[in-house]
């Protein structure tokens, strides 16, 4: 853990600190409250979670968190960091906090392109994956937490710019997407600006056109095989959510091509026919058909 640290950390019970560093722990100069420092990373997460749900999922990240990255193919993660930091823009002197991290598809694209970021997740396992891969790759400029979004360990208004890829559909329950809405504006400053994506509830997923991937074809539900909970969001949806604590600047569909297409593009051949059907993709995220086509949403929105 880098001591600067402690400059943001602040105890979520009580919302004090900094916190008094001793040894391999966190201790909280009004409650007294212990977090453990594991293997170089603060875990400052609830003392109990309450929701059968997402300790499911955080059981489910840890055991998945060496084969994650398979999950995604090359043509996924380029198209999303592309689509993300268009829209995010960051500049050398922001302070970034990307919430759910998870280990790390996104995190090689802030080198060299702001002063710092954070990343948070509550996957302990899935950190450490993200931290060998930041060090291998010579990135200097992040810190790493281990925590929850809906129980945020970090003071108001310390980060320019938010950023939050594939979290908000897995927070079980409208209270506690309000709750993780609520906890990203408080950390971002005055006008701070919030780029996120999440589900999309597509036509694919409605008229599960394809005949497969029926988990998640529903409104709401949970992946089968991983117990995970999921909401699809409209496009409605989400600039409703938003509203709440933002002002909605952009919001657009992506991935419009069907995976059930892209993810045979491997190889050479497959890379070039992938950046021909990225352009195709990106061009289309730019038309309103992309909320009808997108698996995915991305919004970008701006601190009320």
């Amino acid at each position: 853990m880098k001591r600067r640290m402690l400059d943001f950390l602040i105890c979520p019970y009580d919302r004090f600190g900094p916190f008094e560093l001793i040894s391999d722990k966190l201790v909280c100069r009004q409650c007294k409250r212990e977090y453990p420092i594991i293997s170089g990373i603060p875990s400052i997460m609830p003392d109990a979670l309450n929701n059968e749900a997402k300790a499911k999922e955080i059981k489910k990240r840890d055991e998945l968190a060496t084969t994650y990255q398979a999950h995604f193919t090359d043509y996924m993660n380029r198209i999303e960091a592309k689509v993300i930091f268009n829209r995010l823009r960051p500049d050398l002197g922001d302070l970034i906090i990307d919430i759910g991290s998870g280990t790390g598809r996104l995190a090689i694209d802030y080198k060299d392109k702001c002063k710092s970021f954070l990343a948070v997740d509550f996957s302990l396992e899935s950190l450490k994956v993200l931290k060998e891969k930041l060090v291998a790759c010579g990135m200097h400029n992040f810190d790493i937490l281990h925590a929850d979004v809906t129980f945020l360990p970090v003071r108001d208004k310390f980060f320019d710019k938010a950023l939050s890829s594939q979290v908000f559909e897995h927070l079980p329950g409208e209270a506690a997407r309000q709750q993780g809405l609520s906890n990203v504006s408080r950390v971002l400053k005055d006008s701070g600006e919030f780029v996120l994506t999440v589900y999309n509830y597509n036509l694919y997923k409605r008229t599960n056109i394809f005949g497969v991937d029926t988990t998640g074809n529903k409104k709401e539900g949970f992946h089968s095989q991983d117990q995970i909970y999921y909401y699809n969001f409209t496009r409605n949806d989400l600039k409703k959510f938003l509203n709440v604590l933002f002002l909605v600047k952009d919001i657009m569909g992506f991935f419009s091509v069907p995976r059930q297409i892209t993810w045979k593009f491997k190889g050479k051949i497959g890379k070039c026919l992938g950046d021909i059907i990225m352009c195709l993709d990106l061009a289309l995220s730019k038309m309103r058909i992309s909320d009808v086509l997108g698996l995915l949403l991305v919004a970008k929105c701006k601190k009320c």
